[in-house]
């Protein structure tokens, strides 16, 4: 799986739940290749500091989605690496 395949997803069916690792402190932030179960891998430039990097996380996916950063959510994982992403379409 990757970040295409879920903007589809999330077109086809209107939201869109997936698995996200989150690497802080990269010296940028972008997509990774993904693990073998489909976990999305993703380098983040902000440190695991008072949510920064959570927050960097939510607007990084609104962005490559092209939802509103409101629309996307962290159900999951909010202190650890692995988390759960939720998305939905503003329709």
């Amino acid at each position: 799986m990757n970040i295409e395949d879920i903007k589809q997803n999330l077109i086809d069916k209107g939201k869109v739940s997936f698995h996200v690792k989150v690497s802080p402190g990269a010296d940028k932030t972008e997509w990774q290749e993904s693990l073998a179960d489909g976990t999305l891998r993703l380098k983040v430039k902000s440190a695991p500091e008072r949510g920064k990097a959570n927050a960097e996380v939510v607007e990084f996916v609104a962005v490559c989605l092209g939802i509103s950063k409101k629309l996307v959510e962290i159900t999951a994982g909010g202190g650890g690496r692995l988390k759960r992403i939720k998305a939905k379409n503003s329709r």
